[in-house]
């Protein structure tokens, strides 16, 4: 019971931070579509798939590796030697990054190239501090820090797309912003650059970055593997289709942010605690990723019917058929993040590498699927051939996980999960806006009603307990 208490406080901090920063996200889809052709923001969404795998894969997420040897100490003194070392490894990164830059420049021609170039170095900042914060467990300046972001975010792009008329390089100006903003608070508030000593560098050895760097290659080959499940889609549809599909897609991505919200606060949440469990643990593990999956299964199926209902509101008439991209979105969305789930049980018992086997078949599956599909089905085909190769990636991580830790996942209940959202998105297709937000509702309640059975005395006993030790 006290993990399940921990896990909601935790998800609820973080979801607190990631309500207000989507939040804000979504109020300025009315603007970003109406001043943006789907053209310029297919272009947009395109540099940024090509700039993931640049910062991932020169980066190798060192950010991870540090949290995960931070949680290995207890005192905040202890804690510095792993930022120490990891800023090693993060300084050599941004001279490699900054050296492709160069390269990448001198041979190419890109519209906005060293904005393209800035925003991926301020992203790679901002997550190594945001990770940092997480390490220290201030988990609400952690939550904060990405409001802040998205509030500066969104006054950047309303200054300069509407008050100046700025094309779409407003977007990654906006984001550059965001990102120092979020830094800079950070440090004031955690102090992660004030709490090194000269001694927590002294202690260093290259013994000690070449640990790191050995965990973090995995974690880095990992990252760009992922990116050919996850981004590559996007290439394909500019390639296949037109950027302007891609503008289409990229939106109909933004509501999948909503599902995102869901994964990224309770994805920490359980690190917080994966990270702390024994790595023979396996039938804990079990248990938490079937109810994971099937939350997120819940999750889709309760948004759909309000994303039907909201859709018209805050998107431009120019991006209308995006709405019809949503729930696929979604449900690919849900395979991807229970994945990214799993991968967590494996940095928790500290085996990385094994972590490239599940991504590689699911590259391979979305290789090999994408483009026929996209040809088939259209901008429907990138998120068929996504859920494909997530499903078939997660399984092979399972087996793993079986022979390892005695790992169970209850299929069974799962597979039940599933119908939830594919359900509600027949219901989407077929039925009328008020039909849909009617079953949404009263499912709901249901639901809300069922988990208060469930959970109304454990409740009160927490909230007696905690009154009792207050008084």
């Amino acid at each position: 019971m006290k993990t399940i208490w921990s896990f909601l406080k935790n998800s609820g901090i973080f979801v607190l931070g990631s309500v207000l920063s989507r939040a804000v996200g979504f109020l300025m889809l009315p603007i970003l579509t109406a001043y943006i052709p789907p053209h310029d923001m297919g272009y947009y969404d395109l540099s940024l798939a090509y700039l993931t795998i640049v910062y991932e894969g020169v980066f190798m997420n060192i950010w991870v590796v540090v949290l995960r040897h931070m949680y290995d100490h207890e005192g905040e003194d202890e804690k510095a030697r792993p930022i120490a070392g990891g800023l090693v490894v993060f300084s050599g990164s941004v001279v490699c990054y900054l050296s492709v830059a160069l390269v990448v420049w001198l041979v190419g021609d890109f519209q906005y190239f060293w904005l393209i170039a800035a925003y991926g170095l301020m992203v790679s900042v901002s997550y190594f501090a945001l990770y940092v914060c997480r390490g220290y467990r201030r988990n609400l300046e952690f939550a904060m820090g990405g409001v802040i972001a998205a509030v500066v975010v969104a006054l950047v792009n309303i200054v300069l797309l509407v008050g100046f008329g700025w094309d779409f390089s407003a977007m990654y100006i906006a984001g550059i912003a965001g990102f120092l903003a979020q830094v800079l608070y950070l440090e004031a508030r955690v102090g992660i650059i004030r709490r090194l000593k000269r001694s927590d560098f002294a202690s260093i050895s290259r013994r000690s970055v070449w640990s790191m760097v050995r965990y973090a290659i995995p974690i880095g080959i990992n990252a760009v593997i992922f990116w050919f499940v996850y981004s590559f889609n996007r290439v394909v549809i500019s390639q296949v289709l037109t950027l302007q599909e891609n503008g289409l897609f990229a939106v109909a991505m933004r509501w999948g942010s909503i599902l995102a919200l869901v994964l990224h606060a309770m994805s920490f949440a359980w690190q917080d605690i994966a990270f702390g469990r024994s790595s023979s643990d396996g039938r804990f593990f079990g248990r938490a990723s079937t109810v994971y999956f099937v939350a997120l299964c819940g999750a889709v199926a309760l948004v759909l019917p309000w994303v039907k209902l909201a859709f018209p509101f805050l998107v431009d008439d120019a991006y209308e058929r995006a709405l019809w991209v949503v729930p696929t979105t979604l449900i690919a969305g849900v395979f991807s993040g229970y994945f990214n789930f799993v991968v967590n049980i494996f940095y928790a018992i500290k085996d990385s590498r094994a972590i490239i086997w599940g991504t590689v078949v699911a590259l391979v599956v979305n290789v090999a699927g994408v483009y026929p599909l996209i040809g088939w089905l259209g901008m429907q085909g990138a998120n068929l051939s996504m859920a494909l190769a997530f499903l078939f990636g997660t399984l092979t991580l399972h087996w793993i996980l079986e022979t390892k830790i005695g790992y169970r996942f209850n299929h069974a209940l799962a597979g039940l999960g599933l119908l939830l959202p594919v359900g509600a998105t027949v219901l989407y297709f077929q039925a009328s806006t008020p039909i849909n937000v009617f079953v949404g509702t009263v499912a709901g309640i249901v639901i809300f009603a069922a988990l208060w059975h469930r959970f109304r005395d454990p409740l009160r006993a927490y909230f007696r307990q905690r009154t009792a030790r207050s008084s």
